[in-house]
């Protein structure tokens, strides 16, 4: 019989019950990373789902600020930024474009690969003294972890706005898709 020839590599065949911990240890790392993105993938579905239906609903012309926006986010502190998308719509009882209680819906991306889908409901005021533009100050809790303040000046096509909340603070800057 030949002897066999160990290998320090993790990525080797088992000779050792401890060579075997550590290739089954490295094979928990995909169905980790899998477990984290079947929990993730509800969220962005049904983002994805609504934006598709705001954007074939969104006339040629827009008439007011509701409907899809597409632009950047930006972190202050760190200067960190990704893609934003947001979704407005009127909350029950409020007329399209006219002062009230809006639901936002944001889609965000960071490092390339992660996502997130956040939805909030604000108070959409008039800008005195400028028609056509709207204010959106609004504060609002974070899943226990924290508050999230927004203050916003909206038109028909353009959406720009600061944010501060408990762990950072930056810059949103949307336009039409």
């Amino acid at each position: 019989m030949t002897a066999r020839r160990r290998s320090n590599s993790p990525l080797a065949p088992a000779s050792t019950p401890s060579g075997c911990r550590a290739v089954r240890r490295l094979n928990r790392v995909p169905a980790c990373l899998a477990a984290l993105l079947l929990l993730l993938v509800p969220a962005c579905s049904n983002f994805q789902r609504e934006w598709r239906q705001a954007v074939a609903d969104m006339p040629g012309e827009r008439p007011d600020f509701t409907g899809p926006w597409t632009g950047t986010w930006h972190s202050q502190p760190t200067g960190h930024s990704g893609k934003l998308r947001a979704i407005i719509a009127p909350a029950d009882g409020t007329t399209a474009g006219q002062p009230g209680e809006y639901d936002f819906h944001y889609h965000a991306t960071w490092a390339t690969i992660l996502r997130a889908s956040y939805r909030a409901r604000f108070e959409v005021t008039e800008s005195p003294g400028t028609p056509g533009e709207f204010r959106v100050v609004g504060d609002r809790e974070i899943n226990r972890r924290g508050r999230y303040q927004q203050d916003a000046t909206l038109t028909a096509e353009t959406y720009d706005a600061t944010y501060d909340a408990s762990i950072d603070h930056g810059t949103l800057v949307l336009r039409r898709p």
